[in-house]
């Protein structure tokens, strides 16, 4: 056997790093592959037909990338379900840049602080939400996807040709998340529209309560959730507006993580009750409000009694921690059923379907991102069998839980309706994913012409050579101020 040649360190570092040459040619080689398909796909999606037969270009922006390597293993594509929201230009944003150095900030007045839902909806209007077009199974499922992408085209063309993309308010514009809604309202009985208590009227759309209620003739249950984060005497005066302001719903209130509001809490405690709660469930407060409000609305026709007798055990068996401070890890209750959707366009569902087929009420959960959707969820079943995220648009697609034989549970993604809404209070409202913010001063200083905020943080201005005078404040020069301060939070915790 041939005697081996010495081999130096030096040579197997060049070894080592020709090879890492090669494995990241043959990625970006893919990569590149995959981008020139995905590409063009894009330039295909970005072009929008009118009604009238002229062609307008979108351009749109796509959010919340997933890592994939082409299609899986069933032809689930990971990015199907990303958001769709309309591109802000290059020259808006300098614009809005420039403002945040030049508008000196004022406080607004009483009467701009109101936020009017018809205003901002514009019930009647073309801002409606897209409708699911007419459809049979005489049709093929390419005649039917054809139809909605062609109905879809329609309904953005009539938006965007009515209104401005400045005063539009960022709204969902992929049709495969809007297709996961039709699918939802169509094989519920029961619908719930989740909203956050802290700003409800943002998440209401009315155009999507005349739809159920009228058009379909389904029972909407609103749900105000997170009501633990607001004051008890807010909470109660929202309950009143919506039932004075749309008589058909039944409002529920509700929140996962119930809390004592005459117990202080303290401050530094908060990060470790949240890293808590991903090991062990609390009782969520509601669910039997819910229970009430589907007996109402089923008056008989489902047996919901296995619904209630789980509410007396979640009650009887709630673990509330010990005195320490640490939760006990629960034990697994039931199994409960979870369904994975398929792609199919045609699915048995449908206006004239048979409803509480089988002895089985199924519950529709719909709304804005971020409201709480999978939280809801997992504060029904008592254990978490929903991924939940802070990040909006965390659910891809929608799937059917079970939460005993006879009540079947269905989560939608999160859908932002069009709207007039300002875009900087999407953002503060949660609605928008923060991170994907191409500017963070304008919703800086809408909060600041509302908020004393520089007061709140004690922050003295950048050009004041004596604290003591004041000095006229503009976004540009807060956020010049909050970035030492967050580094300085980042560092000494």
């Amino acid at each position: 056997m041939p005697r081996k040649k010495p081999f130096s360190v030096k040579q197997k570092k060049k070894q080592l790093q020709d090879k890492r040459e090669r494995k990241r040619g043959l990625q970006d080689g893919l990569r590149s592959s995959s981008n020139s398909r995905s590409g063009s796909r894009e330039r295909r999606e970005e072009q929008t037909d009118t009604s009238d037969g002229e062609s307008v270009t979108h351009h749109i922006r796509r959010l919340n990338q997933q890592p994939s390597q082409g299609l899986g293993p069933r032809g689930y594509d990971p990015n199907r379900y990303r958001l769709h929201f309309e591109r802000d230009s290059r020259e808006e944003v300098e614009r809005r840049k420039r403002a945040a150095r030049e508008q000196v900030l004022q406080p607004v007045s009483a009467e701009v602080l109101e936020l009017d839902i018809r205003e901002v909806y514009q019930p009647g209007s073309v801002l409606d939400f897209p409708r699911r077009p007419p459809w049979s199974y005489e049709m093929s499922k390419e005649q039917l996807m054809s139809q909605e992408e062609r109905s879809f085209q329609e309904y953005l063309g009539k938006i965007h040709g009515a209104y401005s993309s400045e005063k539009l308010s960022y709204f969902e514009h992929n049709l495969e998340t809007w297709r996961q809604l039709w699918r939802v309202l169509e094989m519920s009985d029961i619908v719930l529209l989740i909203t956050d208590i802290r700003h409800p009227v943002v998440n209401f759309p009315p155009a999507l309560y005349e739809y159920v209620t009228g058009e379909l003739g389904l029972a909407l249950v609103l749900v105000l959730n997170k009501v633990d984060l607001a004051p008890p005497a807010l909470v109660v005066a929202w309950k009143h507006y919506f039932h004075q302001h749309y008589p058909q719903l039944h409002v529920v209130l509700f929140t996962s993580f119930p809390r004592d509001p005459r117990t202080p809490q303290d401050p530094s405690s908060v990060l470790k009750k949240s890293r808590r709660r991903g090991r062990g469930w609390t009782r969520a407060l509601g669910p039997e409000q819910l229970l009430r409000a589907c007996e109402a609305i089923t008056v008989g026709k489902v047996d919901l009694s296995s619904w209630r007798e789980k509410i007396a055990r979640d009650v009887a068996g709630a673990t509330w921690g010990n005195g320490s401070g640490e939760e006990e890890e629960e034990e697994d209750g039931p199994a409960v059923l979870v369904e994975q959707q398929t792609d199919s366009a045609m699915e048995p569902t449908g206006p004239t379907r048979e409803r509480y087929k089988d002895g089985v009420v199924t519950i529709g959960c719909v709304g804005f991102p971020n409201v709480g959707k999978s939280s809801l969820i997992n504060g029904l079943v008592g254990r978490k069998v929903v991924s939940v995220s802070r990040t909006p648009g965390h659910t891809r697609y929608f799937q059917t839980y079970f939460l005993t034989p006879s009540v079947k549970l269905c989560d939608c993604p999160g859908l932002i309706f069009p709207s007039l809404l300002p875009r900087q209070l999407q953002v503060l409202a949660g609605i928008y994913p923060i991170a994907q913010i191409q500017e963070p001063y304008t919703a800086v200083g809408y909060l600041a012409s509302r908020i004393p905020v520089q007061a709140l943080l004690h922050l003295r201005h950048p050009e004041a050579e004596d604290p003591s005078m004041e000095h006229p404040w503009c976004a540009w020069d807060i956020c010049e101020e909050i970035l030492p301060l967050m580094k300085l939070l980042s560092t000494h915790p």
